[in-house]
């Protein structure tokens, strides 16, 4: 074979890679774990997003930072929520987020309700158990 062959060949298969790759990249697809699209993946997104949002909570004092410290983590909660398709496991994200809102609100109106902290307890162990992670401290 001559050295013309080989390098049509190559520039062939080249061209074939890049008209793929330009293909995915149309669809949306930028990863292999978005060529697979299977809800494992997207489990494990949420299960992630759910996870750094309870990481990144800060150490708070006063109830205005408990507040603004349990709005926060709410709204990363419902962006776990919004990245699986998994029902139960979106319910129960939602379900934390809820309960982080509602003891939000419970601080603002300065009352000290007991049922509402352990319901965000337990819909933080609920998610935590479907996630496979440890819970809370």
């Amino acid at each position: 074979m001559s050295d013309g062959s080989d390098a049509q060949k190559f520039a062939t298969g080249l061209g074939v890679a890049v008209s793929v790759i330009a293909v995915l990249a149309f669809f949306g697809i930028t990863s292999f774990d978005d060529l697979l699209n299977d809800k494992e993946s997207a489990r494990s997104k949420a299960c992630a997003l759910a996870v750094a949002a309870r990481n990144v909570q800060t150490i708070t004092v006063t109830p205005e930072e408990w507040q603004a410290n349990a709005l926060a983590y709410a709204e990363r909660l419902l962006a776990a929520a919004e990245a699986t398709e998994e029902p139960e496991l979106s319910g129960s994200l939602r379900e934390s987020a809820y309960a982080h809102q509602d003891w939000a609100a419970t601080l603002r109106r300065q009352q000290n309700s007991g049922a509402a902290l352990e319901r965000l307890h337990e819909a933080e162990r609920k998610w935590a158990a479907l996630c496979k992670v440890p819970e809370p401290q």
